[in-house]
């Protein structure tokens, strides 16, 4: 046996049963003097009401409802099967805006990330909201992640969270949504989306196959993207992009107008027209990514949510999952993890609130 060695191994991970929650109870004291006054003890601070949750429940709670995406009843029965807690869907929603308001200033320093980038994505989508039509809006570049809930999907959205100064010193990648071109909307420089105008592009060759134009159109931004992909990038290569451009805008169309109407193909040669010194800003600018892809992704979760819980019941929970959101996906970016991020927010803010 002395020249026995370990030929293999294995391992077996389990969590140990039960997992309980740690309850500590808080009891004043008080005494009464000979002379007849009376002196009591005082709670903690944060001890103020009868029954609090801490900030591991609180994390978790915000964690599991805004990031897995759970509803609120069978949180309530996670809770009461796994750890033998009883929290009602009151308590959750209370929880989840407790977590809003100690993520207050994360959520600008959040705000201010976006804002002092060179280049920022914006989009939006829209999120029922008792039955009623509300839109979620994205705004963010590689770093940070800021979502905003309004209940409008104009401009005035944009300047509600941007200053004119900082809009004016970021290149925007965006779809073509009017909002976003309005005259006070004060952006330097756009992007449009390149993977937009593809899908476009994919109907009308579809819908239109005796006009070759979609097809060529196609070929151009395909050719635009591969330039950028090969770092072959320059004043020169975007001069002959657009050139390519503007005689793709100049042919005729093969089909005629009907009742003095456009139809689909002539609707988008005009809308490229109009922002047509806007869609090759990559081939200048290696910052700019072509797509508008990562804010798509940013707000993907949100309709996910929606289809497993069907709406959001009020404005107010949209809102406090556009912030808590925006906690969870700025931490991702960034490499953190989401859940302990929240916890060291809620323990730093004393996370106890009144039930």
């Amino acid at each position: 046996m002395d020249a026995a060695i370990v030929s293999a191994t294995r391992q077996v991970v389990d969590i140990p049963l039960p997992i309980a929650a740690t309850v500590v109870n808080h009891m004043t004291m008080q005494v009464k003097c000979s002379c007849g006054h009376c002196s009591k003890g005082q709670f903690p601070e944060e001890v103020n009401a009868p029954v609090s949750f801490g900030p591991n429940i609180m994390a978790m709670t915000s964690y599991l409802s805004t990031y897995q995406n759970v509803p609120f009843k069978r949180l309530t029965h996670l809770y009461e099967t796994i750890f033998g807690l009883h929290i009602s869907e009151g308590s959750v929603s209370n929880m989840l805006k407790a977590m809003r308001k100690f993520s207050k200033t994360p959520y600008e320093m959040i705000r201010q990330k976006v804002a002092e980038g060179k280049v920022a994505g914006a989009d939006e989508t829209g999120i029922n909201v008792n039955g009623k039509n509300n839109w979620l809006w994205a705004f963010q570049n590689a770093v940070a992640t800021f979502l905003a809930f309004d209940s409008s999907r104009s401009h005035h959205v944009i300047n509600k969270h941007f200053t004119g100064e900082e809009q004016g010193n970021m290149v925007w990648v965006t779809d073509r949504l009017p909002a976003y071109f309005m005259g006070d909307v004060g952006m330097e420089d756009h992007q449009i989306c390149i993977a937009h105008l593809l899908r476009n592009l994919t109907y009308t060759m579809q819908a239109f196959p005796d006009d070759p134009w979609s097809l060529d159109m196609l070929d151009l931004l395909r050719d635009s993207v591969h330039h950028r992909n090969e770092n072959d990038i320059g004043e020169a290569v975007r001069k002959d992009m657009e050139e390519r451009l503007d005689k793709l805008l100049e042919r005729p169309s093969v089909y005629t107008k009907e009742d003095g109407e456009n139809n689909e193909l002539d609707k988008l040669k005009k809308g490229i027209t109009k922002h047509r010194d806007y869609i090759f800003t990559v081939l200048t600018n290696p910052a700019v990514p072509p797509t508008n892809n990562d804010s798509e992704k940013a707000l993907r979760p949100a309709k996910t949510k929606l289809k497993v819980s069907g709406c959001f019941r009020s404005e107010e929970g949209a809102g406090n999952y556009a912030t808590v959101a925006s906690v969870i996906q700025t931490a991702v970016k960034n490499g953190q993890n989401p859940f302990e991020v929240l916890r060291v927010i809620a323990s730093l803010a004393k996370a106890q609130f009144r039930v």
